[in-house]
C-alpha cells in the first residue's frame, strides 16, 4: 500500500488545458469553494482512467493559506514509488455554473496536472491505518505538523469504517473564511489573518 499526501486545489484554483489546434481552455476551481461535506467515496485513479482505479481519498483538509490537501490510500500498481517523474493530484469535480459548491467526484494521479501551482505529492510506503507503517515514515516534508495531521487522518479512517456511508468532511484549521465569490466584493476587508464584512461600504452620500 501507498499513502499519498499533497495539495489538491489551492485558493485560486486556476487551471488550463490545451485542446487540438492549440486552443486553450481555462477555469478556476478554488479550494475555498469546496462543499464542506464530500461524497463518502472519492476514487483515486491513474491519469484519469477510471478503469485504473487504484484506491481512494480518505481525508481532506484546508490549511491556513486556503489550500485543500488530500490524503489518499492506493495500491502500488506498476511501481508508483519508482516513478522517476513527480506525481500530482488532479481533481475530478462538479460545481454550480458560477464555480461554487464544488464536489470532488474523483481524483487522478498524474504527471501533468491541468491545475496550476500545485506541488508534487509525497508518496509514503505503507498503510495509513497501520501505526507501525506510520512510525517508519521519514521524509523531508513530513514535519511534526504533517505527522499530526496524518494521525488525525488515520483516526478519521477508523471512525468512518464504522459509518461507511458518512461523508468525507473538509476540515478547516480556523473558522471558515467566506467563499471566494463573496470575498471578491469590496465590502470584505482583509484584517491579516481573517476577513470581516463591513456594512459601511457603498455610495458616498455626503462629505463634511
Amino acid at each position: 500500500m501507498i499513502t499519498t499526501v499533497g495539495v489538491l486545489l489551492d485558493a485560486l484554483g486556476h487551471g488550463r488545458q490545451y485542446e487540438l489546434h492549440g486552443r486553450m481552455q481555462a477555469w478556476s476551481s478554488s479550494a475555498l469553494e469546496l462543499r464542506q461535506q464530500q461524497p463518502p467515496t472519492i476514487p483515486l485513479n491513474v491519469h484519469h482512467r477510471r478503469e485504473l482505479t487504484i484506491g481512494e481519498i480518505v481525508s481532506l483538509y484546508r490549511d491556513v493559506d486556503g489550500r485543500a490537501w488530500a490524503v489518499g490510500l492506493a495500491d502500488d500498481v506498476d511501481g508508483l514509488l519508482k516513478v522517476d517523474q513527480p506525481l500530482y493530484y488532479s481533481a475530478e469535480t462538479s460545481c454550480r455554473p458560477d464555480g461554487t459548491d464544488i464536489v470532488i467526484e474523483g481524483c487522478a494521479l498524474t504527471t501533468q496536472p491541468a491545475q496550476l501551482g500545485l506541488t508534487p505529492l509525497m508518496l509514503l510506503a505503507g498503510d495509513l491505518s497501520s501505526p507501525n507503517d506510520r512510525a517508519r515514515w521519514v521524509h523531508p516534508q513530513v514535519s511534526a505538523k504533517m505527522r499530526e495531521r496524518l494521525e488525525e487522518a488515520a483516526e478519521e479512517m477508523r471512525g468512518r469504517a464504522k459509518r461507511p456511508i458518512s461523508p468525507i468532511l473538509v476540515h478547516d484549521p480556523l473558522p471558515a473564511l467566506p467563499p471566494l465569490s463573496q470575498r471578491m466584493d469590496d465590502s470584505w476587508r482583509d484584517l491579516g489573518g481573517g476577513f470581516q464584512k463591513s456594512a459601511h461600504v457603498g455610495r458616498v452620500l455626503s462629505v463634511r
